[in-house]
């Protein structure tokens, strides 16, 4: 969708990003024409985080065109909810917006990740926040790992997922910059796992028959309490 650099040459700067009420390291944008203010973190509000089986959780999205002040708003926003609810990753479909977007934030983390830009190993917390426009993984599938995932769209539940341990991602930050990188650990699952979101994936979709039989419950407690209607739910083999 991008125009891609390789990772072995000097890459674009992953620009750190913090919202909220913390100051941001990036440099001031000229705001657009139609833009009466500029922005800033402190605009970041808490948003209603979708919740499964609304039907938007299982639709792929569009990829962004223009990377618009109000996108951009929008991944502020997302990062605030990330943080006020004790995510680590946040899809836009997870806040009911059709678009190419993540946002993911690892620093907090007891578990470990590695970060490379251009061959060098970086500190991932260096890095971190992210937001992600239009990404692209190319999983490293040789090497797979088992892990515990939640999803903050299907509360109560958490379970092993077997994923590869490590990916190559080319994405645009929210100054439309293209970003490469290789990552391995909790940043790969987090980024593969939001990715997922963004293809109208959810991680149930990944989770053995065994895994999703013994979950069943949790999920028809909440097919109950929420009043949409849901898409049917298929099971990926892994492997």
């Amino acid at each position: 969708r991008m125009g891609t650099r390789n990772v072995t040459d000097t890459p674009s700067p992953v620009t750190p990003v913090k919202c909220m009420n913390q100051t941001s390291t990036r440099t001031p944008e000229t705001p657009p024409a139609n833009n009466s203010a500029p922005l800033t973190p402190q605009t970041a509000r808490v948003l209603q985080i979708t919740k499964y089986p609304d039907t938007i959780l299982q639709t792929p999205t569009s990829p962004v065109t223009v990377i618009t002040t109000d996108l951009r708003a929008l991944g502020f926003d997302m990062l605030a909810t990330l943080r006020a609810s004790g995510l680590v990753g946040i899809a836009a479909p997870q806040v009911g917006v059709n678009a190419d977007l993540m946002v993911v934030d690892v620093a907090r983390s007891n578990r470990a990740s590695r970060l490379f830009l251009g061959g060098r190993d970086v500190p991932v917390e260096s890095v971190m926040p992210l937001i992600l426009f239009n990404t692209e993984i190319s999983p490293h599938e040789k090497i797979r790992d088992l892990g515990f995932e939640g999803c903050g769209s299907v509360p109560g539940v958490r379970v092993q997922i077997e994923r590869p341990a490590a990916t190559r991602v080319t994405a645009m930050n929210h100054n439309g910059e293209t970003l490469q990188f290789v990552c391995a650990g909790l940043l790969a699952r987090v980024i593969q796992h939001e990715w997922d979101h963004l293809r109208g994936v959810l991680f149930m979709d990944r989770m053995s028959p065994e895994t999703l039989s013994s979950v069943q419950p949790t999920l028809d407690q909440l097919r109950k309490s929420q009043s949409v209607t849901a898409a049917p739910l298929s099971v990926t083999p892994l492997g």
